[in-house]
């Protein structure tokens, strides 16, 4: 087909399949490209729409673009309408399959749309077509009984799949086609569609080899701020999973799984397994969840204590200079105004980008003491992206405190070899950020560094976050870096001890000086108590 014929038979598709869904959605016309495999597909970025026209072309099934370009709309209408949906969908498929793939999520939402869209005659032809000429030989359990879903719904048996579909699994899909697109419930749904599915998906290399062939792999995946922050089910999500063990969709001991799965690590780490991208990928989006967890549990740390009520977070606010934006970075970063100032009708082309820095009025001047942080991160506590760590949660409900009251916070996270430092922080994403990293093996308090910024800026009050091992780094100083250890204690304006399970005997034992007021400790009795203990000590050291 040549690019004006491909170009004129887009847009009447377009407009066909715009007067199905009734709405004008904020996309724009679709153009023919490849994009990662999939015959169609939608990107949420840029709210552009792709078809595959030479992959169309090449299978002859260019007349189907006014049911795959309504299916696409229906992706973006109606199921999953919002990456939050997505989001609780993907937890709660998670809670019910041991490895919940994201793509199960795109069949499953596949099934909604077709089966709504599908009501329109012309588009029922369509997708049988699509599905006949891309999926009709394929022999895997999935592909059968997916594709025998759709023949049993439009009493076509035979018409998409030319591969022998045992009794057994064509049972199976009628059953599932009577009774899934009844239940209103999305959630509902999703547990009907799971059980059904259960025992294909438990094959888990077989079920992702034929995810990687399905034609319509168009679903974006959602992002961490899509998730809810504790990463918890909704109550519709949990009376679904109720529902599916009274009726017998899903085995019983699933619905024990699901309700005896509290842990957000646990959810964390299971999302994280769920989602396919490279490594540097994985590793954000890790992080990310991380910090909505952590955020959220410091939250409830503070919900919980007669603290008194937060003063509005220092988030940045002050602007940078424009400078170029290239394609690839962050887009919220572009400055719109400035751009068409700066360059009138050559912004959309060639847009400008501008930081945002914090106010930089030091938290003394507003009464309230500046904090630095010394965090150990050594392999007796875990990984805080991967589970609780009591004293990364410390650390953060005493930067969180202080950044509300005005106050900027240094970090210092510590174990063995270099330790990493943080400039001064005034937002808590920030803080978040910084103090989610992680070094691991043994404990080596660095007493140089501690020596080294005493000596830079004596004011503000320093917090050492560590257990027993820093009583036993302390034994172990050379005689000779006892005195500066010592000389920057005395200097500096005050230092806390904030220590686990340590007896104050075997501190002042080890401690080449005394503790008093610029030398203080704070014991904590069991590491699961560092949390409330350091909202308590951050009222103390901040006021009310």
């Amino acid at each position: 087909m040549a690019a004006s014929a491909l170009n004129e038979a887009l847009a009447a598709a377009w407009a066909e399949a715009l007067a199905f869904w009734e709405e004008q959605p904020l996309l724009s016309f679709p153009v023919s490209e490849a994009r990662g495999g999939a015959v169609a597909c939608i990107d949420l970025a840029t709210r552009q729409v792709f078809v595959d026209g030479d992959f169309l072309r090449k299978k002859g099934l260019e007349h189907t673009l006014p049911g795959l370009l309504a299916h696409e709309l229906g992706h973006h209408l109606r199921h999953p309408h919002t990456l939050r949906l997505a989001a609780e969908l993907h937890l709660l498929g998670g809670e019910l399959i041991p490895s919940f793939d994201y793509r199960y999520l795109n069949i499953f939402f596949d099934l909604l749309i077709n089966e709504h869209a599908g009501r329109h005659p012309p588009f029922r032809a369509h997708f049988l077509d699509l599905y006949a000429k891309l999926c009709g030989d394929a022999d895997s359990d999935l592909f059968k009984l997916y594709m025998a879903i759709y023949e049993a719904l439009w009493d076509c048996e035979g018409r998409i799949l030319r591969v022998w579909v045992p009794d057994a699994l064509r049972g199976r899909a009628r059953l599932f086609a009577q009774l899934f697109f009844g239940l209103s419930d999305v959630y509902e749904q999703l547990v009907y569609f799971c059980g059904a599915f259960f025992d294909i998906f438990l094959d888990e290399d077989a079920a992702r080899r034929a995810l990687d062939a399905f034609p319509l792999g168009d679903l974006d995946a959602p992002d961490a701020a899509d998730f809810p922050r504790d990463l918890g089910l909704p109550a519709r999500a949990r009376r679904a999973i109720a529902k599916g063990a009274a009726e017998g969709w899903i085995p019983r001991e699933q619905q024990s799984s699901a309700a005896n799965t509290g842990d957000p690590f646990a959810r964390l780490r299971k999302l994280a397994g769920m989602r396919r991208s490279d490594a540097p990928a994985q590793a954000e989006f890790l992080q990310a969840l991380a910090e909505r967890v952590y955020a959220d549990q410091v939250e409830r740390i503070l919900e919980t204590l007669p603290l008194p009520r937060a003063e509005a977070t220092a988030e940045p606010t002050l602007p940078t200079v424009l400078e170029e934006w290239e394609s690839g970075d962050d887009p919220g970063r572009i400055d719109w105004l400035g751009s068409v100032m700066a360059r009138g009708a050559l912004a959309a082309a060639m847009p400008l980008a501008r930081e945002l820095v914090a106010d930089d009025q030091d938290g003394d001047e507003r009464g309230v003491p500046r904090l630095e942080i010394y965090l150990d991160t050594s392999g007796s506590m875990p990984d805080p992206r991967t589970g609780l760590n009591c004293m990364t949660l410390a650390a953060l409900v005493l930067a969180t405190l202080a950044v509300r009251k005005g106050a900027p916070v240094r970090g210092v996270i510590y174990s063995q070899g270099p330790c990493l430092r943080s400039d001064w922080m005034r937002s808590e994403a920030g803080a978040r950020r910084f103090f989610l990293q992680y070094v691991g093996g043994g404990t080596d308090f660095p007493f140089a560094v501690y020596a080294e910024n005493v000596a830079a800026e004596r004011r503000g009050i320093r917090i050492i976050i560590s257990d027993r091992d820093f009583v036993w780094n302390l034994a172990h100083l050379p005689a000779k870096a006892k005195p500066a250890f010592a000389a920057a204690t005395a200097r500096a304006e005050r230092t806390v001890l904030f220590l686990a399970q340590v007896a104050e005997a075997d501190l002042v034992k080890a401690l080449p000086v005394p503790l008093g007021k610029r030398l203080q400790l704070v014991s904590v009795p069991s590491l699961d108590e560092f949390g409330k203990m350091s909202a308590l000590l951050a009222r103390a050291l901040l006021g009310e």
